[in-house]
C-alpha cells in the first residue's frame, strides 16, 4: 500500500479498492468488471499482504463470520496473502490454512461483555507483517490491536454495527471507539442508513463508503438430483 497525505489519513490504494469493492460485492465469486484483477490468481509473491482482524472464524456461525470468510477467501482468490486472526474458544493457540487463509486461533480464557479475554490478539498487528489490516466493529480486541500496531499501515474499517447490548460500557469505550475511527483510513458500511442513524459516523462521513455485503452464490448452486 502506499501512503498519500491528507485529512483521511493514510489512504488506500486504487488498485486494492478496486480489489476490496470487488470482493465485497462479489464474496468469493469469479471474475467481475472493470477491475482488471482475475478471479483466481497463481502468484510467485501476493499482490497484496492483508491482516483481517475478526472476533470468530468457522466452524462458528453467524452473518460476521460468513461474511469474514468470504472476504478472507475472496482476497485468496485475487491472489493476496491472507492472515486471519480470531479468539480461539479454549486456552490454547492454533494455527492452521483453510482454503488458502493462514488462520490464527489465539487463546482465549472466557469473555466479559462478549469479548473475549484473548491477550495473544492485541499483538497480533505487529506479529504478522501486513500490507494493510481489515478490521470489523465492533470487536475490542480488534480496536486494540489496531492502535497497538504501526500508525503506517492503512486501516479499512468495516463498521457492521453501532454498540448496542453492551450500551452501558459506552462511557468506557466511547474514548477507544473515537480513536479508532481517527485512525481508519477507510470506513465501510453495508447501506447508506448506517451513515444517516449512527451517532458516531457522521463526523467522519468523508472517508466513508457505502459497500453492500456480498454474497457468494456457489453457496446455492444446484445439484445434479436438484435440477
Amino acid at each position: 500500500a502506499r501512503g498519500v497525505g491528507g485529512e483521511t489519513g493514510v489512504a488506500v490504494t486504487g488498485a486494492m479498492r478496486r480489489a476490496c469493492a470487488r470482493t465485497f460485492f462479489l464474496g468469493t465469486t469469479g471474475d467481475g468488471p472493470g477491475t482488471g484483477l482475475p478471479g483466481s490468481v497463481s502468484r510467485s509473491r501476493p499482490i497484496m499482504r492483508i491482516l483481517e482482524l475478526g472476533k470468530f472464524y468457522l466452524p462458528h456461525h453467524g452473518g460476521i463470520e460468513t461474511l469474514l470468510r468470504s472476504w478472507c477467501e475472496g482476497f485468496v482468490r485475487q491472489g493476496a496473502q491472507v492472515d486471519c486472526v480470531v479468539a480461539n474458544d479454549a486456552a490454547r493457540t492454533c494455527h492452521e490454512v483453510i482454503h488458502g487463509v493462514r488462520l490464527h486461533r489465539h487463546a482465549s480464557w472466557g469473555r466479559v461483555a462478549s469479548t473475549s479475554i484473548c491477550p495473544a490478539y492485541i499483538g497480533s498487528t505487529r506479529r504478522y507483517p501486513a500490507d494493510l489490516w481489515h478490521a470489523h466493529f465492533p470487536n475490542p480486541l480488534a480496536d486494540l490491536a489496531c492502535l497497538a500496531g504501526p500508525r503506517s499501515t492503512p486501516l479499512v474499517l468495516s463498521y457492521h454495527s453501532d454498540v448496542i447490548r453492551q450500551a452501558r460500557w459506552l462511557a468506557c469505550y466511547r474514548p477507544l471507539l473515537r480513536r479508532l475511527l481517527e485512525r481508519a483510513s477507510r470506513i465501510v458500511v453495508a447501506t447508506p442508513r448506517h451513515l444517516e442513524f449512527s451517532p458516531w459516523l457522521g463526523a467522519y462521513r468523508a472517508k466513508c463508503e457505502v459497500i453492500p455485503f456480498g454474497i457468494d452464490l456457489t453457496r446455492y448452486s444446484g445439484t445434479e438430483a436438484t435440477q
